[in-house]
């Protein structure tokens, strides 16, 4: 039982580290919005992609594809950077 809680323990322990801060001209920014902001800029990407292909017709409901789009490419961003 002592060995669950211990292993309990460390699997908690590094959660507890500091946010990635990144220093953009002077100031420190979290690492969260460079991701968000490469995230919007990849989905509009793909939206110029979709449009430029003539595949937009196929995509389903844009107010749920877009969203979506963004918010993986975000985590895909954070995942590979951070």
């Amino acid at each position: 039982m002592r060995n669950y809680l211990v292993a309990a323990v460390l699997l908690l322990v590094p959660g507890c580290s500091r946010a990635p801060s990144i220093n953009f001209l002077g100031a420190f920014f979290p690492g969260w919005m460079f991701c968000l902001m490469g995230g919007i800029a990849l989905t509009l990407l793909t939206r110029a992609l979709l449009i430029r292909t003539g595949r937009i017709d196929q995509v389903g409901p844009l107010a749920v594809f877009y969203p979506a789009v963004g918010v993986i490419f975000t985590f895909l961003c954070w995942l590979i950077f951070f």
